[in-house]
């Protein structure tokens, strides 16, 4: 596969560049380029599910700013993750939009593109509709050949030399009830695709990590969990130090 940084980049740029520049030209970029179950999108690009209008996204009335992608392969296929905020009258909403493209002789076809609005409050999936199961959320796993998988047991291993209780709140966030077969290292990589992690900590069950900045922390809290794992349902991600280490935790520092 040719370079997956630089294609990404190359996509990022010119999507969203044609949605500011030319909008009119998406429906033709879909046509000629997506292989999707739906009708190409308007001219002013709405936001659509199941063809009610939820969302007018019009470029003269909309900022999007495009704080992070991520790029990786995920078999013959290459996945972009985009992590933005759109502002407009309804006032400033966090946006998560994913691509699936597939390379079609010379050509990369878009085979699936997925678009959720993040709320304080809630998830809101405004926009999805995709050709193929949707692919694993940002940090792909690898799957053993036996039918059965086997999980690997939960390492406190390779973390920040700064405790917990040293980090910065604002820039914080803890995913608490962890089971024993969770690598603190993989949860920490999956919530890579939200910022640049500074700091991190592991306790039993329990997973603390620094951000940049409050936005990142923020997009981490609010956004849905990217743990591609099974049994996560009692998983929680809370902003700030939300749960104390338990006595008897001796975690490894590096």
């Amino acid at each position: 596969m040719e370079n997956e940084e630089e294609l990404g980049a190359k996509f990022v740029a010119t999507y969203y560049r044609l949605i500011y520049r030319c909008p009119s030209a998406i429906p033709k970029l879909y046509d000629t380029h997506a292989i999707l179950r739906r009708d190409p999108p308007k001219t002013n690009f709405q936001i659509c599910l199941l063809q009610h209008e939820l969302i007018p996204f019009k470029p003269n009335e909309s900022i999007v700013k495009i704080f992070r992608y991520v790029t990786y392969s995920a078999g013959e296929s290459l996945v972009v993750s985009v992590y933005g905020s759109i502002f407009n009258n309804l006032g400033p909403k966090m946006f998560f939009q994913q691509f699936m493209l597939k390379k079609n002789g010379l050509v990369w076809l878009i085979h699936s593109d997925i678009f959720y609005i993040f709320t304080s409050q809630t998830n809101e999936v405004l926009y999805g509709i995709f050709e193929q199961p949707q692919p694993p959320a940002f940090t792909p796993i690898q799957q053993p050949a036996q039918s059965q998988q086997i999980v690997p047991q939960f390492k406190r291993i390779s973390q920040s030399a700064k405790r917990y209780d040293n980090f910065d709140p604002e820039k914080t966030i803890t995913i608490i009830n962890l089971p024993n077969t969770y690598n603190g290292n993989d949860v920490v990589a999956a919530f890579r695709c939200y910022g640049n992690v500074t700091s991190k900590y592991f306790t039993h069950n329990t997973v603390y990590i620094e951000f940049e900045n409050e936005e990142e922390a923020d997009a981490a809290c609010n956004s849905r969990l990217p743990l591609n794992m099974p049994n996560n349902s009692h998983i929680k991600v809370e902003k700030g130090i939300a749960q104390k280490e338990s006595r008897g935790s001796f975690p490894v520092r590096k």
